[in-house]
């Protein structure tokens, strides 16, 4: 209810103005309580505050040892560069509201060599998040100033988020490109659980052969000794030019990754692109927030 400036007034013009209100109100017919209820008056609750968007959690491992072809790593690079980039979704103003946009919290690891601990600075090539988009509710109705404010509030906000995701997107994407794929080695188990234990319970996606030169025998015990593995998604682009052999090491990954409470999914690596964005998931928008 709006409020209005109190007039000055004196001791006896104060009595005075009180005793006319109230002869006022007697020569009238009713009282003093039937005019107050006589005063109605409409509100609209305003926009909501927006709620913090949640963030989504991805780990990549990155084999780019000597048995990877060069056209495999490349390709598969900018595959996920460009999943990062595109990650904010084209605006779309809607009346009927606009659903947010999450975050995402990316660590790039490249797999070492066995000599070099699994966990080793090295290994670490990019770590960055993009920030989410709050949610901006229905635009309410015109004659409503208080809700309208509210809501002008919160479009600006998301815009302000959407400006810095982009911007944040764009830069994680670069890093990703610039990556060096320098071979480094083949301990891909090692990896894993590096990434796990920093994300635990994210979803890992795994760029490799699964090749190790020391054999499965070396390789079995890594995996059933796997940390944390429990619940854990992972996505495995294999790039294997050998079928047989690409086949027996997938066959070794998903006995041990499922025996100890994990899964596992593998794709061939021209795949990548499509198959990325359903497995993490987590940008999950409204439709009026995707340009179709």
């Amino acid at each position: 209810m709006p409020t209005f400036p109190r007039p000055r007034t004196t001791g006896s013009r104060l009595v005075a103005v009180v005793a006319g209100l109230v002869l006022g109100l007697a020569a009238g017919g009713c009282s003093a309580s039937d005019r107050v209820r006589s005063v109605t008056t409409t509100t609209t609750a305003p926009a909501s505050a927006p709620a913090a968007p949640p963030v989504t959690r991805l780990g990549v491992c990155m084999d780019w040892s000597g048995s990877v072809d060069d056209d495999a790593r490349t390709r598969m690079r900018e595959d996920l560069a460009a999943f990062v980039e595109r990650w904010v979704p084209t605006e779309v103003r809607d009346p009927a509201g606009q659903g947010g946009v999450a975050g995402l919290d990316l660590m790039v690891r490249r797999v070492l060599g066995d000599g070099v601990g699994a966990f080793d600075v090295s290994g670490e090539v990019v770590a960055g998040t993009i920030p989410g988009i709050p949610a901006v509710d229905a635009r309410p109705e015109a004659d409503d100033v208080a809700a309208g404010d509210a809501h002008r509030r919160q479009q600006r906000a998301a815009s302000e988020a959407r400006e810095a995701a982009v911007a944040a997107a764009s830069d994680l994407a670069g890093q990703v490109r610039e990556t060096d794929m320098t071979a480094s080695g083949s301990n891909i188990v090692g990896c894993v659980e590096s990434i796990i234990r920093a994300h635990p319970g994210a979803p890992v996606l795994l760029v490799t052969d699964l090749a190790h030169r020391q054999g499965a025998d070396y390789v079995a015990p890594k995996l059933s000794g796997l940390v944390d593995v429990t619940d854990v998604p992972i996505l495995a682009a294999v790039a294997c030019d050998e079928p047989e052999s690409c086949a027996n090491r997938q066959g070794l990954w998903t006995t041990l990754i499922e025996g100890a409470g994990g899964s596992i999914t593998f794709i061939d690596p021209t795949d990548l692109s499509d198959q990325l964005p359903g497995f993490v998931g987590g940008a999950a928008v409204s439709p009026a927030d995707v340009t179709p």
